[in-house]
């Protein structure tokens, strides 16, 4: 092959063949390409070489021009009715018929085409990502068929703006004809981030001018975007009211806004306007946008693209339009002010709004935090007065007419704390409705604070609140179930001592306060709360939640004690007597002096009956830890009242807790033990000899 090729060489290089010089050629298989110095080419059949030359031919028809591509792999031949691409062994790869549009780069030899759906392939076949692209030092573009060869482009990055219609190859800008695009004579250095689109060719490319200035120009035109002789150089953003988008541009001395196209500034007797973009109303299908034209501020109307006015007052421009709305009934209310007055106005009508009968035309409306459905706040003569949405009417309170300022959040639902338009808290009262609200009062003095949860004891909804009294404020407990909204106070009818007719000195005392939390004993549920005793000081109180009834105890002497609260070692400890379950509490007696007292859960009671006695009153459970006692575990319980020496009765510890009781004249009685140290012995431990020996053994007996 080697020798072929040398023959070769010797055989055509130089010489004239079909009418050029040899120049160089190109083995195709059975031809041989050759070009002169000119890039002139021909095929010829490399058989014809030794006699007569005979040119290549395609379908019988000549070859008139041959185009090598930069791969020198594939080869372009025209014919007179199509262009075929051939490979190195002189076989047809595709031919023009298949290609809706072609371009043959002669900067560097680069062949694509295009097919119907007008997706450009390379030489190789591969689908083109980008209609514009460097190689090397030459720029391509495929939409208008140019290229473009420089030194400067070597290694630099390209890039291309949205609608593909402006390139940057390092600090130039070219169009899609290749050619550098200034701004009024200006080299411009680079493409920005912003491009903004109004449709089709109307659309705003931000351009680099320098090191640090920007400016903008038609992406598709390459026109500069100016106000004038203002040249614009930021976007500050886009912004959508309703249906209709403004975009803003700044000068390096004003704002401008845009709608619909870059020549459309939003403008009022020959100047561009302001636009407050945060102010923005959607009022009765029209999009407003608070405006500026640098001498006075109103509402641009973006639909009708002239300055906002209500239709009964044409003359006047509005100033000020709030975008929140207070709704009356199906009716959006606005706050709108003119150059001299504020007003309120309904947006289905246009018509000014107005209270009690049209005689109150209010400057402004808000809504309260809750029951705005109701209720809303009017504006008149610069104060804030609560009004009724449903009649139309200021709403006022008490003999003394009072005026409501504010509605503040609230635990209930019933009661509503408020504050009057001097300044002074009130509770109202909505148990009768929206229609009929009132002030709330508890016999006769105004409730002017309502605070924490409701709480259910017995068949009452209670609420803690502050009162207004003569004495000055105090806390009270209510009960809202009830029309007059009385306090809830300590039963009036407690007695000192159960059985007779003397009141006790706790009877009807003021609850103040009640906790949340309950404590629960073998089913029974307990609140623990404070009242306030006839000497003015509060103490807690247990009351079970039931019936909201105060745990009164008979003690010594039959004088009802209160109790306050729970001993806790004996609620974390279970003491049995009989079927009993004994809890301490600390007591206060009648006059008031705290003690302690055990009593039964079950009957809520100090005294239990013990055949046809009482047990006496107990005051505590003591442990016994003696190991003499291993064979019968028992309790000692304390009585409340003894001699000197503390006495106590022995109650065993498993069921089912037996009293050691002796019997005396046909009945039983609680053996009295003194001293907590002594230990007790069960009759039942004895044997019959010790029996004998000790005569008051005692016995185990049952308590009913």
């Amino acid at each position: 092959m080697t020798a072929s090729i040398k023959e070769l060489d010797i055989k055509i290089i130089g010489k004239s063949i079909a009418g050029i010089v040899c120049h160089q050629y190109h083995h195709l298989g059975d031809i041989v390409v050759i070009l002169d110095d000119k890039k002139n080419a021909k095929a010829i059949k490399l058989a014809s070489l030794s006699g007569n030359v005979e040119l290549h031919t395609i379908d019988n028809e000549s070859i008139e021009r041959i185009q090598l591509t930069g791969n020198g792999r594939v080869y372009l031949f025209h014919t007179k009715s199509k262009i075929y691409l051939v490979n190195d062994q002189n076989k047809i790869v595709e031919d023009s018929s298949k290609w809706h549009d072609h371009y043959f780069d002669e900067l560097s030899n680069g062949f694509y085409r295009q097919d119907a759906l007008e997706h450009w392939y390379d030489i190789e076949g591969f689908k083109m990502q980008e209609t514009v692209f460097l190689k090397d030092d030459v720029l391509t573009c495929l939409n208008t068929k140019k290229s473009k060869q420089s030194i400067s482009f070597k290694n630099q990055p390209i890039y291309i703006s949205a609608n593909k219609q402006l390139i940057q190859v390092g600090k130039v800008v070219l169009d899609l004809e290749l050619k550098v695009v200034k701004y009024f004579g200006e080299k411009i250095t680079g493409l920005g981030n912003v491009n903004i689109s109004f449709g089709e060719n109307d659309v705003l490319q931000e351009v680099k001018l320098g090191l640090e200035a920007k400016a903008f120009i038609n992406e598709f035109t390459h026109e500069p975007f100016v106000y004038g002789d203002d040249i614009i150089v930021r976007h500050e953003g886009g912004f959508q009211y309703g249906q209709t988008r403004v975009e803003i541009f700044h000068s390096n001395k004003n704002a401008y806004a845009l709608q619909g196209s870059s020549n459309n500034f939003l403008s009022f007797n020959g100047k561009p306007l302001q636009i407050d973009v945060n102010k923005y109303v959607h009022f009765n299908n029209s999009e407003l946008v608070q405006a500026s034209d640098g001498n006075t501020n109103f509402f641009f109307d973006l639909i009708k693209n002239r300055p906002f006015q209500l239709p009964q007052n044409e003359d006047i421009n509005i100033t000020e339009l709030d975008n929140k709305y207070v709704r009356i009934g199906t009716e959006k209310m606005f706050n709108v002010s003119g150059p001299r007055h504020r007003f309120v106005v309904s947006e289905k009508t246009g018509q000014v709004f107005s209270l009690d009968e049209g005689s109150i035309e209010p400057e402004k409306l808000e809504d309260p935090e809750i029951l705005k459905q109701y209720f809303g706040f009017a504006t008149i003569d610069g104060q804030r007065k609560l009004f009724s949405k449903k009649h139309g009417k200021v709403l006022h309170f008490g003999v003394n007419a009072l005026e409501v300022s504010e509605i503040k959040s609230s635990t209930s639902e019933k009661l509503i704390n408020a504050i009057d338009t001097n300044g002074n808290k009130l509770v109202l009262d909505l148990r009768s409705g929206f229609d009929d609200i009132s002030l709330a009062t508890t016999g006769g003095d105004k409730i002017f604070e309502v605070y924490g949860a409701a709480l259910n004891i017995g068949n009452k909804t209670l609420h803690h609140v502050f009162v207004e009294t003569l004495g000055g404020n105090t806390k009270r407990v209510i009960d809202i179930n009830q029309k007059e909204l009385p306090c809830f106070t300590l039963p009036k009818n407690l007695k000192q001592i159960s059985d007779q007719e003397i009141l006790s000195v706790f009877a009807g005392n003021f609850i103040s306060g009640i906790e949340e939390d309950k404590t629960v004993i073998d089913g029974k549920e307990f609140v623990s709360a404070y009242f306030e005793s006839f000497s003015g000081k509060h103490f807690p109180v247990i009351l079970e939640k039931a019936s909201g009834q105060p745990i009164h105890l008979e003690g010594v002497g039959h004088r009802n004690e209160l109790a306050m609260s729970w001993v806790e070692y004996s609620l974390s400890n279970t003491f049995y007597l009989g079927r009993n379950r004994m809890v301490g509490v600390r007591t206060l007696t009648e006059d008031l002096k705290e003690t302690e007292l055990l009593f039964s859960i079950q009957q809520l009671s100090s005294w239990l009956p013990f055949y046809d006695h009482y047990l006496p009153i107990l005051k505590q459970v003591i442990e016994v830890k003696d190991a003499m006692n291993a064979s019968w575990n028992y309790h000692l319980f304390e009585l409340k009242e003894s001699a000197k020496e503390k006495e106590y009765i022995a109650v065993e510890k498993k069921a089912p807790h037996r009293i050691l009781a002796d019997k005396k004249t046909g009945s039983y009685h609680p053996r009295i033990v003194k001293g907590k140290n002594k230990s007790v012995r069960s009759p039942e431990e004895l044997n019959t000899l010790q029996r004998f020996f000790y005569t008051d053994t005692g016995d185990l007996v049952e308590v009913e």
